[in-house]
């Protein structure tokens, strides 16, 4: 009898918390899913990614910009967006894209959270993913670690770690080109300080000129009026006349 009422207790629980007791975590499908605490990030996704022999993917949620919208599916590279196309298989070439447009996107909910898929390989990661929790993901038949209580600043400093590692040809990942492109924008989409600072750090003096770039676009694009102010520094301060005129190009 007093299990009976645990029991039920907890499905009272659950119902009244509604979508925000559930929203954080994508529907999985075709998934060896397992759980585990996120505390300390890096060290926990290190172990995993250096234990997987096979491919496999590591996910959790944080808190995203408010407002934004991400599409559950598609490839610009290929044919354009995919709206509306139910479940996202996350073997295919499907990325993320963000907008503000309601009419084919499926919006954040709850606390505006985010979903954030990283696929490792050879013991390194090799892809990362952002999704809207309300997605459902087709794995592929892989295993899937997802941990609960991702700290939304350790997620910032394990993505940054992407963006910095060396590689050949520029910043970018040697696997598919994407790793740190795809990581740089994932850190974009994080609510909070912690991802203001660590683009205005990838868009400063002493970084290739490509990562520049590209971080000055998410701080244009992403960051609000803190982007701005660290654009129109860089503008009127920067040593480079080349980045100068870049960025004059990108956002006049």
């Amino acid at each position: 009898m007093q299990q009976t009422k645990g029991v039920l207790a907890l499905a009272v629980l659950v119902v009244s918390l509604g979508p925000l007791a559930l929203a954080e975590q994508p529907r999985f499908v075709n998934a060896n899913l397992e759980t585990r605490p996120g505390v300390d990030l890096s060290v926990i996704f290190d172990a995993i990614s250096r234990a997987e022999t096979k491919p496999a993917w590591v996910g959790y949620s944080v808190p995203a910009l408010p407002g934004r919208h991400l599409t559950c599916c598609g490839d610009p590279e290929r044919s354009g967006w995919v709206h509306d196309c139910g479940r996202c298989r996350l073997e295919r070439q499907e990325s993320f894209n963000a907008t503000s447009d309601d009419g084919h996107s499926a919006k954040l909910e709850g606390n505006d959270s985010a979903a954030i898929l990283i696929r490792v390989e050879n013991r390194r990661p090799e892809k990362v993913r952002v999704y809207s929790p309300d997605c459902e993901l087709d794995a592929g038949d892989l295993r899937v670690y997802w941990l609960n209580g991702v700290k939304p600043d350790e997620s910032v400093a394990l993505l940054a770690s992407f963006v910095k590692a060396p590689r050949h040809g520029g910043y970018e990942a040697e696997s598919d080109g994407r790793l740190g492109d795809d990581a740089l924008a994932a850190i974009a989409f994080h609510a909070g300080s912690a991802a203001d600072h660590q683009l205005e750090s990838f868009a400063s003096t002493g970084n290739g000129e490509e990562l520049r770039e590209h971080a000055a676009f998410w701080l244009g694009s992403e960051r609000g009026r803190f982007g701005y102010e660290v654009l129109n520094r860089l503008v009127h301060n920067d040593s480079s006349e080349k980045f100068r005129e870049k960025l004059s190009s990108l956002f006049t």
